[in-house]
C-alpha cells in the first residue's frame, strides 16, 4: 500500500533508487485512514483491518529494540503467529500499516483472498501485479502486540533486496505507528515504542517539545529550512536512501564537486539517471546540516500523479541519508517532531 518509496543503495557506484506506487489500485475502494486512538490504556493505536474495522495494537510500557541498518533503512525483527520471524523495513513513507511480501505469505501458510489486479506507478513507468489479503492470527513486534487481523500482501520486497541487497519480509508503516511515540536512534540502532504520556489527574498535558508535524494523506510531513532562507514541506521517509528537493529550488544548490550522479529505478524496472547536488543547509526538527546531497525533481508531477491523497503541497522527501545521522524523535499523538544529532 506505499504510494510512495525511495530506496538507494549506497554500497553501489551510482546509488539504485526504487520508486513504488502500489496504492494506485486500491485508493478507488479503500477509504482514508482516519486511525482513531482507543481510551483502554493498554490499547496504543489502531490500524484499519476490514474498511472502518480497526486493529487493537497493546503496547503496556514503553519497549526499546534493536534494528538492522544496512543502507541507513531501518529493518526489524517481528514474530508471526506466536513462531515465525519476519524481517520488517520500517517504511514511514508508508501511508499503510502492515504489508507482508505475498512469497512470505504463501511460504508461512497464510491463506490469501481477495485477489486484487492494480499497477504499480512510479517516476517512469509502471508495472500491472496482483495483491492479496492475508490472515494473521497474532503479532509481536518488541512489546507490541496485535491479534486476529488482515493484512495486505505485495510481490515488492525480492526488488527491495536486489537494489539494497537488504533482505526483507515485509513493511511498517505510518498507520501502525500513528497512535504511538517513537524514537529512532540511529546511532546507536535502536527503536524505542512508547505510549502516549498520560497527565496526572488534575494535570494538564505538558507542551510536547519539538516542532510540528503533520500526518498527509497518513504520511509525516514536516517544514524544513533551505540554505537558512526557504521553508519547503517535505515528506520524512526512513525508506528512502536520498533526499529530493523541488527541482524549483536547484538554484539553492551548487553542483556536485565530484559530478556524481545516481539512478531512479521504479517497479517497472525502468532507470532514469540524474545529477547529485550540494544544498549548503537544511535544518529540521531543531537540528541543521551543512553540505547535503540532494536530488532535485520534478515535485509538481509527482504531486499529480501520487500525492492526490494529500492537501498539502510536499516539496521534498528526508530520506535516510540525512535521517540516519541523528535521533529523531516521532510523537504521533503531540503531533510533533524532535531532532539531535548524534547520540544526544
Amino acid at each position: 500500500m506505499r504510494t510512495l518509496r525511495f530506496h538507494a543503495a549506497r554500497a553501489l557506484p551510482a546509488a539504485a533508487i526504487v520508486l513504488f506506487g502500489l496504492a494506485a489500485g486500491r485508493a478507488a475502494t479503500e477509504p482514508a485512514v482516519s486511525g482513531p486512538v482507543a481510551s483502554d490504556p493498554d490499547v496504543a493505536t489502531a490500524e484499519r483491518d476490514e474498511p472502518g474495522v480497526p486493529i487493537r495494537l497493546h503496547l503496556g510500557r514503553a519497549a526499546t529494540i534493536p534494528f538492522d541498518s544496512p543502507s541507513g533503512l531501518i529493518i526489524l525483527t517481528a514474530r508471526i503467529n506466536g513462531r515465525a520471524q519476519v524481517r520488517l523495513l520500517l517504511d514511514t513513507g508508508d501511508p499503510s500499516g502492515f504489508t507482508l511480501d505475498a512469497r512470505k505469505a504463501r511460504a508461512l501458510g497464510l491463506p490469501l483472498t481477495d485477489r486484487t489486479p492494480t499497477r504499480a506507478t512510479g517516476m517512469v513507468g509502471s508495472e500491472r501485479f496482483d495483491l492479496y489479503r492475508a490472515r494473521v492470527d497474532s503479532f509481536l513486534l518488541g512489546g507490541l502486540s496485535a491479534r486476529d487481523f488482515s493484512i495486505w500482501t505485495a510481490p515488492d520486497a525480492a526488488l527491495l533486496a536486489k537494489m539494497t541487497g537488504a533482505r526483507v519480509d515485509g513493511f511498517v508503516g505510518v498507520d501502525l505507528l500513528r497512535g504511538l511515540h517513537v524514537t529512532l536512534s540511529y546511532p546507536t540502532r535502536q527503536i524505542t515504542f512508547a505510549p502516549p504520556a498520560a497527565p496526572l489527574p488534575g494535570q494538564t498535558a505538558p507542551d510536547a517539545p519539538g516542532v510540528p508535524l503533520r500526518l498527509d494523506g497518513n504520511r509525516i510531513v514536516v517544514d524544513v529550512l533551505l540554505d537558512g532562507r526557504e521553508v519547503r514541506p517535505m515528506l520524512i521517509d526512513t525508506a528512502a536512501g536520498a533526499t529530493f528537493i523541488a527541482q524549483s529550488d536547484e538554484a539553492l544548490t551548487r553542483p556536485s564537486p565530484t559530478g556524481a550522479t545516481t539512478q531512479i529505478v521504479d517497479s517497472s524496472g525502468t532507470a532514469i539517471s540524474v545529477p547529485i547536488r550540494v544544498l549548503p543547509s537544511l535544518a529540521f526538527g531543531g537540528t541543521e546540516m551543512r553540505d547535503v546531497p540532494v536530488v532535485p525533481y520534478d515535485f509538481e508531477e509527482l504531486r499529480r500523479a501520487l500525492f492526490a491523497s494529500t492537501s498539502h503541497d510536499v516539496s521534498g522527501i528526508l530520506g535516510s541519508d540525512v535521517l540516519s545521522r541523528c535521533v529523531v524523535v516521532l510523537d504521533f499523538p503531540a503531533r510533533r517532531l524532535r531532532v539531535s544529532r548524534g547520540g544526544t
